[in-house]
């Protein structure tokens, strides 16, 4: 199987082959986890509840099969097909199961040097002629192109990543901060769970001493604090280094472990390296692999996700809406800082691929915001925004060819996009609708609900159910959610333009936006204050 050498951030070309062989030619709702709370020494933050469990009624709908629309998606990886662009500069490296659910609250829920074989010295018996070492092929040196060959497939399936992780060159095991003990068994979920349980029942009264609970990971000893939430697979907890106090997100798999998460954070940011993109997601500190278990060190942050602010707004406005839902300047500021992010993760070939609003902390950065809102992040605005979190679903499309498309073999709802839930398959729709999806919830304090009209023959057009305000700026917010919900009608609409071009050209027009109108009301960094504060709120 054919390996792929991912230390340089260079676009992977198919491999050549040896000689007389020709090269192969190119083919053509839910129940959210709970949120990360907060330390109880460092209570801050929202002073609501936000695990109040949320139910969205969806409505049940034959959706009309229409033309594969995908065909007109054009990535950030082809788009050179279409429009010619100087080559990326290579950057330096830094270091579901889903339930319906009715709309109540929305709940918050390094690398070793790979040295190839080569073949034996050959020595020629001339007296004349030292001993030589024969040129070295193709087939001896490090080889750059996907690994996966096949154009449609499921990029979650096990196999599919033990065949990756096999050819990956270099090896996963010379990350740095990755220890692979997999012939050990470490069993520590069950005890720490009981320790939590017996932890929850002491805060309700009961007066039995409690002994703290270590575990030991590496060279590093961590005390559990509390639990942050739980996924379908993976439960999250708060730990603490016993050695500096640092606190550290824990998250936890088992049956089986999971390497994957790890992987693609560290590319992700690799590839982003010094960047204002790369600010917009956490970082990955380390993994630890045992047979039975693995442990994600995570950065951790206790300011809450996009989530438990549109609860919070819910009970406690900020701004000039009075009505329970986000101010349209704050959503229109995280809605750029999330379209920042995800242009530069696809523009360099990873797809988050779980993109919902608890899946986004707030990044509020102590210290002053100086100046009226600057999209160059001067005058502290670089320090605000969001860290993009849980990767567990991420795609690297450099390990596939480019005219791949995926598909999905797991249960869908309105929450997943079309293609998915239409069984056709996608690629870069699945962040798209995610991303609509956000800001949705941000504007009308729910998760999405849309209809679809008919366009032409075989065609549709993905529409919300509800109207925007009449004051809000609705030029802008229909036109950055019809690219999202319609990506493929956009491109066919709009010849020459590509979508994360129209999708830089709304954020464009969202940051002048903001530049003229940050201060409108009480203004962008008012607000912004009042949601670091908010524990006196």
């Amino acid at each position: 199987m054919d390996s792929v050498d991912l230390t340089e951030d260079k676009e992977q070309l198919p491999p050549v082959k040896a000689q007389n062989v020709q090269p192969p030619q190119p083919q053509q709702g839910i129940t959210p986890p709970q949120q990360f709370a907060f330390p109880e020494q460092n209570e801050r933050r929202f002073n609501v509840n936000l695990m109040t469990p949320i139910e969205e009624r969806t409505e049940t709908s034959i959706f009309q099969y229409s033309q594969d629309e995908s065909s007109f998606l054009q990535s950030p990886l082809v788009e050179s097909q279409r429009i010619q662009h100087p080559p990326e500069q290579p950057e330096q490296p830094r270091t579901p199961v889903r339930q319906d659910r009715s709309i109540k609250n929305l709940d918050s829920s390094p690398f070793e040097e790979y040295i190839p074989k080569h073949r034996p010295l050959l020595v020629v018996k001339k007296p004349s002629v030292p001993a030589k070492r024969p040129t070295t092929t193709t087939s001896e040196k490090h080889r750059t192109g996907p690994i996966i060959r096949e154009e449609q497939c499921n990029p979650q399936d096990d196999a599919i990543q033990k065949q990756i992780f096999d050819n990956l060159r270099p090896a996963i095991d010379t990350y740095d901060g990755f220890l692979s003990a997999e012939t050990e068994t470490f069993n520590k979920v069950p005890a720490i769970e009981k320790f939590l349980r017996t932890l929850s029942s002491k805060e309700n009264g009961a007066t039995t001493q409690i002994p703290e609970m270590r575990i030991q990971l590496g060279e590093t000893e961590y005390l559990i604090r509390k639990k942050l939430g739980q996924g379908a697979y993976a439960p999250v907890f708060l730990a603490e280094c016993s050695r500096t106090g640092q606190l550290r997100a824990i998250k936890v798999e088992k049956s089986p472990p999971r390497k994957w998460e790890f992987y693609l954070m560290r590319q992700a940011k690799r590839r982003l390296g010094v960047s204002r993109a790369a600010t917009g997601m956490i970082d990955a500190l380390g993994l630890h692999l045992f047979r039975d278990e693995s442990y994600l060190i995570l950065e951790y942050r206790d300011q809450g996700t996009i989530l438990g602010l549109v609860n919070f707004v819910k009970v406690n406005p900020i701004g000039a809406e009075t009505t329970g839902v986000m101010d349209e300047v704050l959503a229109m500021f995280f809605t750029v800082e999330l379209l920042r992010t995800v242009e530069g993760l696809h523009a360099r070939g990873i797809l988050h691929g779980d993109l919902k609003p608890d899946n986004c902390l707030l990044r509020l950065d102590e210290g002053d915001l100086t100046v009226p809102y600057r999209r160059d992040g001067s005058g502290g605005w670089s320090q605000n925004g969001i860290a993009l979190i849980d990767f567990g679903r991420g795609i690297d499309m450099k390990l596939f060819p480019e005219n791949v498309r995926f598909i999905a073999d797991w249960k869908t709802d309105e929450q997943d996009c079309p293609e998915m839930r239409e069984m056709r398959p996608w690629t870069h729709q699945v962040d798209y609708w995610g991303l609509a999806g956000i800001i949705h919830s941000m504007l009308f304090g729910k998760y999405i609900s849309v209809r679809w009209e008919p366009v032409g023959t075989g065609k549709k057009r993905w529409v919300l159910r509800e109207g925007l305000k009449r004051y809000w700026q609705g030029e802008l917010w229909r036109k950055v959610l019809d690219v999202l919900m319609n990506p493929g009608l956009v491109v066919a609409e709009e010849v020459g333009l590509s979508v994360p071009l129209r999708l830089n050209e709304c954020r464009e027009k969202m940051e002048t936006w903001l530049e003229m109108n940050s201060e409108r009301g009480i203004g962008l960094r008012t607000m912004i204050r009042r949601i670091e504060n908010s524990r006196k709120l």
